[in-house]
């Protein structure tokens, strides 16, 4: 049976997973792709990934697989950039109902500690990608974040919300805690594996493949126009000391391809016919 996409999952799909948090009094923090939906990066995620303590991972896992609902899956490393890492997260298959999974990722994988600053957001996922730390808007003409999005009555949420009563709160990184935590990540498989391929590229048993945190990186520096200096200011403090010069030699690597507005080159479009001018 293949996997319904999020958008089609019913309301309350997730009541279970934050019932299971919350009798852990562990807060519920979002980390990648659906995370960085609400941090202005476009995606499509198909699976949910929280971030759990070392400490009570074991017990998260054992009350999710004592429910009775939920039992253990591989991973499936085509979606994650084939990064070998993401084995070592456990992830969980729901067994009744509909077909949902999740990825409990430790503090020691993720490189971030669960207790730190967050932002709080409405649902798990939103409808299209939103900027929820407003000061991060590279203000390029288009509305990203909550409230101009608001303003311009654009929709935010899906219809069918994860929580039916929305009684457990949803956390995600701040924004600067989410690239250093990817730039840890990014050093760590460089540490264990030679790579040399560029940014976003490493070499694992002679093939060239994708580096998940350095694309996530990638993505946050072309959505967010993290080249820019006025957006360094807001991102470069809150970098750690040892991250610092790896992110300042990434942000000056950039270059930003040109975009092509169609309504400047004569003969792209096609013109009304008179038949519509009316």
């Amino acid at each position: 049976m293949s996997q319904p996409a999020i958008a089609g999952l019913p309301a309350g799909y997730l009541d279970d997973v934050c019932s299971i948090f919350d009798r852990h009094n562990h807060p519920i923090i979002l980390v990648e792709q659906c995370a960085m939906l609400w941090m202005g990066i476009a995606g499509t995620p198909t699976e949910h990934d929280f971030l759990v303590r070392d400490s009570q991972l074991d017990d998260i896992v054992s009350a999710f697989i004592a429910s009775g609902e939920w039992e253990h899956a591989e991973q499936d490393l085509s979606s994650r950039s084939n990064d070998s890492h993401v084995n070592q997260v456990p992830r969980l298959r729901r067994s009744t109902r509909e077909p949902f999974q999740i990825n409990l990722w430790p503090e020691k994988l993720y490189f971030l500690s669960v207790d730190g600053p967050k932002v709080q957001v409405p649902n798990v996922v939103s409808w299209d990608c939103v900027l929820m730390e407003e000061h991060f808007d590279p203000e390029i003409g288009y509305p990203l974040t909550k409230t101009a999005l608001e303003a311009r009555n654009t929709r935010i949420l899906p219809r069918n919300l994860a929580q039916r009563e929305n009684s457990s709160p949803l956390f995600i990184p701040t924004i600067s805690r989410m690239i250093d935590a990817l730039l840890d990540q990014e050093r760590y498989r460089q540490e264990h594996r030679q790579s040399g391929f560029g940014d976003n590229m490493e070499n694992i048993n002679g093939n060239v493949l994708a580096n998940r945190p350095a694309e996530h990186i990638t993505s946050f520096v072309k959505c967010l126009y993290l080249e820019r200096p006025q957006q360094q200011a807001k991102l470069l403090p809150h970098i750690s000391s040892h991250n610092l010069s790896t992110m300042e030699a990434r942000l000056a690597r950039f270059r930003r391809r040109p975009t092509i507005v169609l309504d400047s080159l004569p003969g792209i479009l096609p013109q009304p016919s008179s038949r519509n001018s009316h």
